[in-house]
Formats: C-alpha cells, sequence, structure tokens
C-alpha cells in the first residue's frame, strides 16, 4: 500500500505543514546570488580546520591531549594577536573580539573543569576570567537535561563566536540510534548555519581505531567540515594532532607536541625532533625493521643456507604474533616469508633450492668480529 505524503513526510521528520515555496528563490543558488567569503575560524599548522556557519569534530581515546588542544583554540579567541615566543602548537583561532566563547563540558567533575580553566587563564597571562568566556559543567544532568540546557544556551548567546561541546554524545539517549544520531547533528548544523557560528564537538574514538563512536560519530565524520584526531604514544609520551577529513582546505603536518618538565606545560616538537619522531613512527620502517630482527633469529649462523622447511619451521618458532607472544601458525609463517622476500631480505640462491640472509651484518656484529678474544 502506498504511504501517504504526510506520513512519508512524518517519518522523514518534515513538518508537513511547513511551507517552503517562499523559499525557492531564496535559497537557489544561482551566478547572481552574493554569498560571504568562507570565513576561517580555526586554523592548524596554517590549514583551515573549522569555519564560520558550520560544525567540526576532534577524536581520540581517553587521556590523550584533547582537553590541552581544546585549551589552546579557547586561549587564542581571546588574543588579537598572538604574543611573539608563545607556543599555541600551531593553533590559532580568529579572535572573538568580544563575543562569547562557550565550552561545554558534559562529563568530568567540576574540579577538572576548573582545572581547565585555570590553563587557559595561565596561557593568556591573566587572573581572572574574561567576561566573554563561559565554562559550564553540565555533569550533573540527565542526557535530555543537557541537551535542553545547551539549546536554552544557545538561545540566550545567539551571538557567539565559537561553542565547544566537549561530550557531544552525553547529549544523546542513545548513541548507536542512526534516527537520533542524525537529527543531533543536524540540529547543531542548522544552528551554525542561522547564526553563523561555530560548534566543535569532542567525541571519543572506537578502541584501536580512529573511527568516532557509534552512530553519531559516523554522521559527524560525514557531515563535519573538518576533523581532526589526537594521538599519543605511550611509550615515548609523544602527542599528536593529525588531520583525518579538511573540507575545501590541504590536510596539514602532523603537529607533535609534548609535555616539558622545565616550562611545566606541553610544547611543540621542534623541527629535528619532530621529522625523528615522523620517521620513528613511519608504519613501513617500522615493518622492514620487525623483518630484518625476525631475519636475525631465523639465520642464526648469519652466512647460513637453510631450505624451505627448515626456513618455515624456525619463523613458526621465532615470529612474534599479534598480541606479541612468540610463535606464530604455519600460514603466518608462510605470510612471513613472503614478506621477507618483498622486501629483498632474503633471497633464494641460484639453484632456487636453499634460502640466504641479504641483510647486511648488524654494528653489533661488526664489533663481536673486531673483538680480540
Amino acid at each position: 500500500m502506498p504511504i501517504s505524503r504526510d506520513s512519508f513526510q512524518a517519518v522523514n521528520g518534515i513538518n508537513p505543514e511547513v511551507q517552503f515555496l517562499g523559499h525557492f528563490d531564496k535559497d537557489r543558488i544561482t551566478s547572481d546570488t552574493v554569498i560571504p567569503e568562507i570565513e576561517s575560524v580555526i586554523e592548524i599548522a596554517g590549514a583551515r580546520f573549522a569555519i564560520k556557519g558550520d560544525v567540526s569534530a576532534i577524536s581520540g581515546p581517553p587521556k590523550v591531549g584533547k582537553s590541552t588542544v581544546c585549551q589552546f583554540i579557547i586561549a587564542t579567541a581571546l588574543m588579537e594577536y598572538t604574543p611573539p615566543g608563545i607556543d599555541t602548537l600551531k593553533i590559532r583561532t580568529s579572535y572573538a573580539a568580544g563575543k562569547e566563547v562557550i565550552y561545554i563540558d558534559t562529563e568530568q567533575p567540576k574540579g577538572y573543569t576548573k582545572k581547565f580553566q585555570d590553563s587557559i587563564l595561565e596561557t593568556l597571562n591573566v587572573y581572572k576570567t574574561p567576561d566573554n568566556l563561559h565554562l559550564y559543567n553540565l555533569r550533573r544532568y540527565t542526557k535530555s537535561e543537557k541537551m535542553k540546557y545547551v539549546q536554552e544556551l544557545i538561545k540566550k548567546y545567539p551571538d557567539a563566536h565559537l561553542w565547544i561541546i566537549d561530550g557531544l554524545t552525553d547529549l544523546i539517549e542513545n548513541n548507536n540510534d542512526p534516527v537520533e544520531a542524525d537529527k543531533v547533528i543536524n540540529w547543531f548544523m542548522t544552528q551554525a548555519d542561522i547564526l553563523n557560528t561555530t560548534f566543535i564537538f569532542i567525541i571519543h574514538q572506537n578502541i584501536g581505531s580512529d573511527k568516532m563512536r557509534g552512530h553519531t560519530g559516523s554522521e559527524a565524520a560525514r557531515k563535519c567540515g573538518g576533523s581532526i584526531t589526537i594521538k599519543k604514544n605511550r611509550s615515548t609520551g609523544i602527542h599528536s594532532i593529525e588531520p583525518l577529513m579538511i573540507r575545501g582546505s590541504k590536510d596539514f603536518e602532523a603537529v607533535y607536541f609534548r609535555y616539558c618538565d622545565e616550562q611545566k606545560r606541553m610544547i611543540t616538537a621542534g623541527e629535528l625532533e619532530s621529522s625523528r619522531i615522523k620517521e620513528q613512527l613511519d608504519p613501513k620502517k617500522k615493518k622492514i625493521e620487525e623483518l630484518n630482527k625476525l631475519c636475525e633469529k631465523v639465520f642464526v649462523m648469519g652466512s647460513e643456507r637453510i631450505d624451505e622447511k627448515e626456513l618455515i619451521n624456525r619463523i613458526e618458532l621465532y615470529a612474534p604474533g599479534r598480541s606479541g607472544a612468540i610463535g606464530v601458525s604455519t600460514a603466518t609463517a608462510y605470510r612471513r616469508r613472503d614478506e621477507l622476500k618483498k622486501e629483498e631480505i632474503i633471497a633464494l640462491d641460484e639453484q632456487e633450492k636453499y634460502y640466504w640472509c641479504k641483510q647486511e651484518k648488524t654494528e653489533k656484529d661488526k664489533t663481536d668480529e673486531e673483538l680480540p678474544f
């Protein structure tokens, strides 16, 4: 049975009583349409991340530095000019010029929100909260109450320069409901367009993935004007700001930063340090290093020749598995053999019967040979 027009509109969130006839000419874009230039609001390393009239997203696992990035986004919005010598992690927000900059914390205790505010004041080198800086802690409210609270704030401050919603999914009853997720993202997009303001969403990521959590994260990823991720290497203590998707602007090079004990704050890694970090984190380089280490273990005598059966047996014995434990299946061993061949770390002899290791001896091997005993 065909669905009625009113039922179709209701299912798709359209009020059948709304008349669009008078909007057609206004909403049509032609060569004569005058539209203001795109206004950049937040730039990172010279690339545009967020603009007026749109929404953008910051994602990352817990405790990787998302709050630090937000701190500098807010602080630079309150600076007409960036003072010489100040390190803002290559972040620059357009000057608010007295308009409100509003940060909404939906999940942390009030003590952490206060500490966050103190960090902003320290960056600004002031002791009193600027009149146009508003920080709100909504942790004690239910999800529906939080959403209503945000809606009331938007009514109260329709001319705000910038909004940061730290914990967007806390405004939604069911983060995995695609209809509710779409509705909330579209609502904020509409407000950004009507009020010509900027919304930044903070959204956690799925474990072990760069994807933002739930249907809300998926919807934000599709519709945001810009999306960045914050990461941390737990072994080195190095953090990074990396682009996931930037519309209408080039991707920026990853910005690396770390905590400086001397300055008691996060600082941007220098050019040489950043180059070294980038090289260390290069996945292909890391893979080749792992294969070289495996080769050293498999070819114990260095110059020995072994047949395929022995090669596979030794790879099964010495190769690390996904969990880090030593030892892999036969199928995985064959894949490692193919990887060793592809990277030209091992090769077959002229008779194609025995494998041998092509890699040069390590510095330790060379030193051992030079020892007099």
